[in-house]
């Protein structure tokens, strides 16, 4: 079947990193952002039976998991990253030195034809971790069309790997420029907020992560 066969290809050390990423984002990021979302559930793409459809949602639309919520379904883009000290920061990927396309290039064309019904990930997730078992040190949620917008509009960083340029969008600076994205820290508690129909809402459930203010 196509399916096998594109998991017979699948380097081992992908396949490695997709088995504890997914996990980890199951097990310990979802249920840190789970109340700022308005509840609903998870629909993981990565890890299932259907590994033709996971692929092409990750390569083609960058969707990594759906929010399913009773007034609707977005989809999710996730990052994790291990290291002992967290840089707060959305990275996406602008160029390659191959030529490919990237990230930037996929999403700000599904954005800019919203109008032609090309999908992308309504929320991008990325998170910080101490190892593959966790614990998350940090998180941020952030829409995917302002974070596009922000790197558009020049007010990232860059970072260069071997072979490609990430940009770098600090959380706080987002934030600082009237972007709406939420900073979530471990072991404190504070009421939750719900990103649902466009905005954020007061809710009145508490959850073990602290929203940091703007320019903190």
């Amino acid at each position: 079947m196509k399916c096998e066969a594109f998991m017979d290809n699948m380097p081992q050390s992908v396949f490695t990193d997709m088995q504890w990423s997914t996990r980890l984002f199951n097990e310990q990021v979802w249920p840190l952002i789970s109340p700022i979302l308005g509840g609903g559930s998870l629909l993981q793409m990565e890890g299932r039976p259907d590994v033709e459809l996971a692929r092409i949602l990750d390569m083609n639309a960058g969707i990594d998991g759906w929010h399913v919520h009773n007034i609707g379904m977005r989809g999710i883009a996730s990052r994790i990253q291990i290291t002992r000290d967290p840089f707060d920061t959305f990275t996406i990927r602008m160029s390659r030195d191959s030529g490919a396309s990237t990230e930037f290039e996929k999403r700000s064309v599904a954005i800019d034809g919203k109008k032609h019904g090309w999908i992308y990930p309504a929320l991008t997730v990325q998170a910080y971790a101490a190892s593959e078992n966790g614990p998350i040190l940090s998180c941020g949620v952030g829409r995917t069309s302002e974070i596009i917008e922000f790197i558009k509009r020049d007010l990232h960083g860059e970072n260069r790997t071997t072979n490609a340029v990430f940009a770098v969008c600090s959380w706080r600076s987002m934030k600082r420029h009237g972007y709406e994205v939420k900073i979530l820290k471990p072991d404190a508690a504070t009421p939750g907020l719900s990103l649902v129909k466009g905005k954020y809402q007061a809710r009145n459930q508490q959850f073990h992560a602290t929203a940091c203010a703007a320019g903190q």
